[in-house]
């Protein structure tokens, strides 16, 4: 039924390369296919003026270089490899690690932590909608996990383009497409998923070289803007339904 609906379709939307790829090997022409992202509302993800404020919230200092998770900490997500990496940046004064949100694999975390008797592991949970930017923006580097499994090459999590906007350079340890987007904008640093030897070292180095910090984020914000913004997304959204009907593209 799938594939006689992607037959018939005078136009497929989907959201990454991957599943274009995937659609072309089952027999759909490439043609009639287009490939429209996840991305983010920049009038709703504008950075906003609370960084020292929420960091104070957080007990984090200024010069104290945070590290954050910032989602589900679900199962699929491996954050024992953050732990794992903070154990290794344990030594350093200037090196903070956040995980912010609640899920299956919350507890087990917290246990870990405790056992291990790292001081420079905070625990959040969610808040508000409305205050998301402001946990986001606190972070000098937003990590991005999940476990080695090669369905998670094919996806890009939405969380990537937030960052983007607000700024916020990524440490990127999903291999596939979304490592692809993020290398190509030079917004962050690509790391092998489960790898947390890597990521205390990149941890390390971006602690002692803050300058590249601001170069990523900067770069960052011009991609979405360019690239990844709704308003962007939504026009080529509309050229593939205009396309589906025998329209010319819109302007």
């Amino acid at each position: 039924l799938e594939l006689a609906l992607y037959r018939n379709a005078n136009r497929v939307m989907v959201l990454t390369r991957s599943f274009e790829k995937d659609l072309v090997s089952r027999g759909i022409p490439a043609v009639k296919i287009d490939v429209v992202t996840n991305g983010v509302d920049l009038a709703q993800f504008k950075r906003p003026d609370s960084r020292r404020e929420t960091r104070e919230k957080l007990g984090v200092a200024e010069d104290t270089l945070l590290a954050g998770y910032i989602g589900t900490t679900g199962l699929a997500h491996g954050l024992e490899t953050m732990v794992d990496a903070a154990e290794r940046c344990a030594g350093s004064d200037d090196i903070c690690f956040l995980t912010m949100g609640e899920g299956a694999d919350r507890k087990r975390l917290e246990n870990l932590v405790a056992e291990k008797g790292l001081k420079k592991v905070i625990f959040k949970d969610f808040v508000g909608h409305d205050e998301v930017a402001d946990y986001i923006s606190a972070v000098d580097l937003s990590v991005v996990h999940l476990r080695p499994d090669p369905v998670f090459k094919t996806v890009i999590p939405s969380k990537i383009f937030e960052n983007m906007a607000l700024g916020v350079p990524l440490l990127m340890a999903v291999e596939g497409e979304s490592a692809e987007i993020v290398a190509e904008a030079g917004c962050g640093v690509c790391i092998p998923s489960g790898d947390s030897e890597r990521m205390a070292a990149v941890v390390m180095e971006l602690a002692a070289a803050r300058e590249r910090l601001e170069e990523m984020g900067r770069r960052g914000l011009d991609a979405v803007a360019r690239k990844y913004a709704r308003k962007v997304l939504a026009a080529e959204a509309a050229n593939c339904l205009l396309a589906a009907a025998g329209k010319k593209e819109a302007s």
